[in-house]
């Protein structure tokens, strides 16, 4: 039974599940409670790194880092920037850092750099480390200590898809160290976690160290991997996506928060427009979540514990966007719009926040 507002004490405070916001009573209306500060006490924070953005080409790249309270809605802010130009990236993250690596520069050269910033504050990435290899499109999950990194390709001389797997202790600086391998070699595959477990899905895989046939027939891949990510060792695979549409296992983007894992997007035709969850402790086969709000692949992803946020991305052949759009992780149904990112048409970006589900 609802209480009428004359009952209503003034000073009483709520919970909006709406709009995920704190309220207070004013005596005649409930006011959100302004929640901000230089601690992030207001929120999670997300943030997308780099990406690319140049009609007909692939070699343009951005070095912005951009942030988003995800909490709230509205356009991403700038943050600083990466040490140089970098699209394709991997991103993962403690609840104080956000570790960037390999990508490719704008001369389309892939790279084994690793780079990071400190989230609760604003500034250029630093020097990291080094991977084991020189990659692109590797894929990550991370929990407070430790992030395990693998999967992508080297596109030069031969376009080779990547099984390897490296691990770093995020609050310290140094070289990867190998953690072990995927059961098969990946490529524009998706990936998250939770604090104990990492997963990687989807994507495709190369014959012969050769790029894959169009439309990648007999090449792409229908389930998942995981690891400990404490241990270390080889994933073992297990269930598979839900497949409805040619290559829609292909340039999905993934985030989730501590038990629920999201897909969204990939390369269809048109551009794959689901949202896939999965049930990170029971290891089972991906459902039907929602749909996006617009359709995409190539997006960076990221969460908070209520949210998944999906920034930027293809509509078409390089076709990059701006838009950000987000949906309620412990839900199901379509996402909604979020904002824009700051720096214009971006594709191929990647994400990371304090507050994801492996934290």
């Amino acid at each position: 039974m609802s209480i009428n507002p004359k009952e209503i004490p003034t000073g009483a405070v709520r919970y909006n599940t709406d709009s995920n916001k704190m309220e207070v009573y004013i005596g005649s209306t409930w006011m959100e409670v302004a929640v901000s500060s230089p601690n992030l006490n207001g929120g999670t924070r997300g943030m997308f790194h780099g990406g690319g953005s140049n009609p007909g080409s692939d070699v343009v790249g951005y070095n912005v880092i951009q942030m988003i309270n995800i909490s709230s809605q509205g356009d991403s802010t700038d943050f600083g920037d990466l040490l140089n130009p970098t699209q394709y990236a991997g991103a993962c993250s403690s609840r104080n850092r956000s570790i960037i690596f390999g990508g490719q520069t704008p001369s389309a050269n892939p790279q084994d750099v690793i780079q990071f910033t400190t989230i609760a504050s604003q500034g250029n990435s630093q020097d990291f480390g080094n991977m084991s290899e020189v990659i692109a499109s590797s894929k990550s999950a991370s929990n407070n200590t430790r992030a395990v990194m693998g999967s992508g390709y080297n596109p030069s001389p031969s376009f080779t898809s990547k099984k390897f797997l490296d691990f770093i202790t995020i609050a310290s600086t140094g070289n990867a160290n190998d953690f072990g391998d995927l059961a098969r070699t990946r490529v524009q595959c998706f990936s998250f976690g939770s604090p104990t477990r990492g997963i990687w899905g989807g994507g495709y895989y190369t014959n012969n160290g050769g790029a894959a046939s169009s439309p990648y027939a007999g090449q792409q891949i229908d389930g998942l991997s995981f690891i400990t990510i404490a241990s270390t060792g080889d994933a073992v695979e297990y269930g598979d996506l839900v497949y409805t549409g040619t290559n829609a296992q292909i340039r999905g983007a993934g985030c989730s928060n501590s038990t629920r894992g999201l897909k969204a997007g990939g390369n269809s035709n048109p551009y794959y427009g689901e949202i896939h969850s999965f049930n990170i402790p029971s290891l089972g086969n991906g459902v039907e979540f929602g749909d996006l709000n617009e359709s995409r692949e190539f997006m960076g992803a990221t969460a908070s514990a209520v949210r998944g946020v999906w920034a930027g991305g293809n509509a078409g052949p390089y076709a990059g966007q701006v838009s950000i759009q987000y949906a309620q992780i412990a839900t199901e149904g379509k996402s909604v719009d979020f904002g824009d990112l700051s720096t214009g048409v971006t594709r191929y970006p990647s994400g990371s926040s304090n507050g994801h589900g492996g934290l």
